[in-house]
């Protein structure tokens, strides 16, 4: 077990991506969820129905970024305070950063598509 500050780490990802799924929910729910700090002032600035496409279109993976974060920040807490458990922290990190990565893509994507013409 390692308790450096790696296990930190974990609750902070772990953290995210609650807040992720709390935000899927509320989107699903036909709420808008609080993205102004992540989108900047362009968002702000948008008109409506583009705020909503861009939210429509991007809720997937949004859901996917956010269990990817819920379940490494578990299995990283357990492999950093629990019991030690290298290959499956090791497996979810790799896969938490392949998605981190498809995540920030495809959201820039999508950011320049809508809010670039703002």
């Amino acid at each position: 077990m390692d308790s450096s500050i790696w296990g930190i780490i974990s609750i902070v990802v772990l953290a995210c991506g609650l807040y992720g799924l709390h935000g899927f929910t509320v989107l699903k729910k036909g709420g808008m969820p609080n993205l102004s700090m992540l989108m900047g002032q362009e968002y702000e600035k948008a008109k409506p129905e583009v705020r909503e496409e861009f939210l429509q279109k991007s809720a997937p993976i949004l859901l996917l970024f956010s269990l990817a974060c819920t379940v490494y920040g578990i299995v990283d807490f357990v492999h950093c305070y629990v019991y030690s458990i290298p290959i499956a922290d090791t497996a979810a990190g790799i896969l938490f950063f392949v998605i981190l990565l498809v995540f920030v893509i495809f959201t820039s994507k999508m950011r320049r598509k809508y809010f670039d013409k703002v």
